[in-house]
């Protein structure tokens, strides 16, 4: 920190037959008092790079998510090169679910679970019964082109979601305009062999979300993750988009925690019946049975 900062080292060059995945991790908005000034920002260079680097056969991870200044009208550097892709990351946007507090009263939370995985890609078909969570997702819309493959790679779901357009709103309420059942909120995409992977959370592959245990914060390696999904979804998108589809599987921390697959609304209502109705019935008629035998003994 006293020292002056050294010359930048060189980038990084592949070995031959070495598949390079960049990851563009959020970028600021263009302010356009900056544009009027002919300042264009640094976001400006990076997407350049990554149009450069992806004419190349490079594969692209992009992680976005909310950013006030998009609700505001500024430009996303990012998402005129996601729209040649039929990609929009709705970054004026929150996904917000209402829960019941201890209160017994309902608030906005943006913590959504995902329980369940969409099967189309490899990359999630090896996520099957593994719990993940985004904690700060906008939505993903997406528009089918004729010579793109487009494939989602997690859904959030909720009887009371929906789409939270003021972003500094510090009480936030259920909006049935902006709601649905289901947001998209990563995608991965193909056209010919270049391939790309986009996340609508800046927060989902963090070390604060992946490192969370089941007795809290950085206790994951101790004692399981909590999430385990969002690190297999991470390590699996960049084994796709390095064209690496065979190495794709559900690994052994993964596999941790013993865990059940999902329960349909039907099989929940068959448990309760069996729970409400069932079990009672079985002890009355081992009682019957037990008192009829001490009768005839």
């Amino acid at each position: 920190m006293t020292g002056q900062p050294g010359p930048p080292a060189p980038p990084p060059t592949p070995k031959e037959g070495q598949s390079v995945v960049w990851i563009v991790t959020p970028i600021e908005p263009v302010n356009p008092m900056m544009m009027q000034m002919g300042q264009m920002g640094g976001g400006k260079e990076i997407v350049d790079h990554v149009k450069a680097r992806m004419a190349e056969g490079d594969a692209v991870m992009f992680i976005s998510g909310p950013n006030p200044a998009a609700s505001m009208g500024m430009p996303d550097p990012t998402a005129e090169l996601l729209e040649q892709w039929g990609i929009t990351v709705e970054s004026g946007s929150i996904i917000m679910n209402e829960v019941t507090a201890d209160s017994r009263r309902t608030v906005a939370d943006t913590t959504l679970r995902v329980t369940s995985w969409p099967e189309d890609l490899s990359v999630t078909q090896a996520l099957s019964g593994n719990a993940g969570v985004f904690a700060s997702a906008s939505p993903i819309e997406i528009d089918k082109k004729d010579d793109i493959e487009t494939f989602k790679l997690a859904t959030v779901k909720g009887p009371r979601m929906w789409a939270q357009k003021d972003l500094r709103s510090e009480n936030p309420k259920y909006d049935e305009e902006n709601a649905a059942d289901q947001f998209t909120v990563a995608v991965a995409a193909n056209k010919g062999d270049e391939r790309i992977a986009v996340f609508a959370d800046p927060v989902w592959s963090t070390n604060q979300i992946v490192n969370y245990g089941l007795l809290g914060p950085n206790t994951a390696q101790m004692v399981g993750a909590m999430f385990p999904g969002n690190a297999e979804l991470f390590v699996n998108s960049v084994f796709w988009l390095s064209n690496m589809d065979e190495m794709i599987a559900a690994s052994a921390r993964s596999q941790d925690i013993r865990r059940i697959g999902n329960i349909t609304p039907a099989q929940m209502t068959g448990i309760r019946w069996l729970v409400l109705a069932g079990m009672p019935l079985v002890i009355f008629i081992v009682g019957i049975v037990v008192g009829l035998k001490r009768r005839a003994s």
